[in-house]
């Protein structure tokens, strides 16, 4: 399995880029926001599925703001940022809660590095990786010399990853087109 991306990940990697500029202080101590990080146990489960949670964790966040004025109508929006996949994550999320007719809180959606179009990696590569599971090396098969093979292939046929390519090989020469994209993201 390969190791979850965490908020103090995401604090060090801008910590790492920027050393000049202390984030953790900026949002904290002068802007007065909270860092709210989602990760899910399955990542590569279908984005439906993890943008439904991601709704609810929304959810959550408005139904604990507290006013921020006297009157006590004041209250700050949300900024949902999406990293990767989770950039198609929020944005299913958020389209579908405003369809609904739902208030979702939010100002600003920022996604970074997202496939909103597809992720195109291509069938030659897609194949040949296939291909290598049939394939013999000094008389021993290559799943056996490298048994990450097996988890190559599982992240194939994930459904996210099913959603996210734009084809997708089924087979050591068939493929498949995306019809995720098409049909459920971009009707959002």
């Amino acid at each position: 399995k390969y190791n979850q991306y965490t908020y103090t990940d995401f604090i060090d990697d801008i910590a790492n880029s920027l050393p000049q500029y202390d984030f953790n202080h900026q949002l904290d101590d002068i802007a007065g926001y909270d860092l709210i990080f989602l990760t899910f146990d399955n990542g590569t489960a279908d984005i439906r599925n993890n943008a439904a949670l991601a709704a609810d964790v929304i959810r959550w966040i408005d139904s604990t703001k507290v006013p921020n004025n006297n009157n006590g109508n004041i209250i700050e929006q949300n900024v949902v940022m999406g990293l990767s996949m989770g950039g198609l994550v929020a944005r299913y999320a958020l389209a579908k809660m405003t369809k609904a007719g739902e208030n979702t809180g939010t100002r600003l959606l920022i996604t970074h590095d997202s496939p909103h179009q597809g992720a195109n990696v291509p069938l030659g590569l897609q194949y040949f990786i296939r291909m290598l599971g049939n394939f013999q090396l000094f008389g021993t098969n290559v799943t056996d010399i490298f048994p990450e093979y097996n988890q190559v292939i599982g992240l194939f046929t994930a459904p996210a990853t099913q959603q996210l390519l734009i084809y997708t090989s089924t087979g050591t020469n068939t493929y498949a087109a995306n019809t995720f994209l098409n049909n459920d993201y971009r009707n959002m």
